[in-house]
């Protein structure tokens, strides 16, 4: 069975899929030189010379040989989409129902029957009454589009105001099977950065431990409980994400991403190396895995990864992609591809036995690309004079 991977990016759902031996090929906007040196890999921009939407996608899909899909970011806010693919082959996660999960109204309706806590939205004009307020589009991803409002500024179509929640962002993963689930991880997540801002995606480390064990089993217990509800009420399949703040030992649900998402590569390292066996088993048979996250807990390894954005325009260095590779780094662009300033440049990973020891290598890495990045830049920019 031939599996096509397809959504914005996916290099981390290819790698995962490789990882368990699937005979699979992806297609997305990027086409990235890591992604091509894993499995038969398409782009919408390379091969077919298009922008990215949902409908580019499904129309390249159309093209190729693949017998069942798997879809990652940001098919998920498409279900027309999602079904035209669900009739072509098998499709192995969430289908059309399932993803009403994906609208507000109705998740936060159910969360109020599951006794679930989640932020105040809505889509009328909030009085402040001292509380701060987030602007967020209703069809979201990555948290590209939202940002703090200002009361007075005006608020595009298609956006919604949602109170805003301190605390650290948490985000959870847990594999399904439309009656039962089991938790995967639970993580940091990262967001915003000097050169994006606001609360775009940045990145994740593995695991997320509250200091006290007694407040790791309550959080644990919590994570659990939203990940049956969610299963049960909507009828969640495969690998599934949500979107988390806790804050003052409690727990507030954001929003649920039914797919493979970003923190998941790091759970794949940490503790299932065939997450995307999970995924298929869960889809086709209903099998679940027994695991138990809290017996990775005790003296857990630590393991990060991190988006780099861009602060200026910026010139790929050339014949440097293998050098970048086996150093770890991910999402690797074409040498002497020119990215204009905000775009991700690539990911880059570390592991560590504590969470100030990754972050620091993640910062090093981070650094080394940098650094390369403004050499060549400079060459570039030199050369055009």
């Amino acid at each position: 069975m031939r599996i096509l991977l397809l959504g914005f990016t996916a290099r981390a759902l290819a790698e995962a899929a490789a990882a368990a031996g699937y005979d699979a090929v992806s297609l997305d906007y990027f086409g990235d030189y890591d992604l091509q040196r894993l499995i038969p890999a398409y782009s919408l921009r390379r091969d077919w010379g298009t922008g990215y939407s949902a409908e580019n996608l499904w129309r390249a899909s159309e093209r190729l040989n693949w017998e069942a899909a798997v879809y990652a970011s940001d098919l998920e806010n498409h279900p027309p989409v999602v079904a035209r693919l669900a009739g072509k082959g098998r499709l192995l996660g969430n289908g059309p129902g399932e993803l009403a999960v994906r609208d507000r109204r109705r998740l936060q309706a159910a969360l109020g029957r599951g006794g679930i806590l989640f932020p105040r939205s809505t889509s009328r004009l909030p009085e402040s009454g001292g509380d701060r307020w987030l602007v967020k589009p209703e069809k979201s991803g990555g948290g590209r589009g939202v940002a703090f409002w200002q009361p007075g500024q005006p608020v595009p179509p298609g956006a919604y105001w949602q109170r805003f929640i301190p605390g650290t962002p948490v985000s959870a993963a847990f594999v399904a099977n439309g009656a039962e689930c089991v938790v995967l991880g639970v993580t940091e997540q990262f967001s915003g950065g000097e050169e994006k801002g606001g609360f775009a995606y940045r990145g994740n480390v593995v695991p997320f431990l509250p200091p006290e064990k007694a407040e790791r089993a309550a959080l644990l217990a919590a994570v659990r409980r939203f990940a049956a509800f969610l299963t049960r009420e909507f009828g969640l399949k495969g690998l599934n994400g949500m979107d988390l703040i806790y804050h003052e030992q409690r727990l507030y649900l954001l929003e649920v991403n039914p797919r493979y998402s970003a923190s998941m590569e790091l759970l794949a390292r940490a503790y299932r190396p065939h997450l995307f066996r999970d995924h298929v088993d869960a889809c086709l048979t209903g099998r679940l895995p027994r695991f138990y996250l809290e017996e990775y807990w005790e003296h857990p390894p630590f393991y990060g990864k991190r988006v780099v954005y861009a602060r200026c325009r910026v010139r790929v260095p050339v014949r440097r992609e293998a050098e970048w590779r086996r150093a770890g780094v991910r999402d690797i662009p074409r040498g002497g591809e020119r990215i204009p300033p905000g775009s991700p440049v690539c990911t880059v990973l570390a592991a560590a036995d504590s969470r100030g020891e990754c972050l620091a290598r993640l910062d090093g890495a981070e650094a080394w690309i940098r650094s390369q990045l403004e050499k060549e830049t400079g060459r570039w920019e030199q050369q055009c004079q």
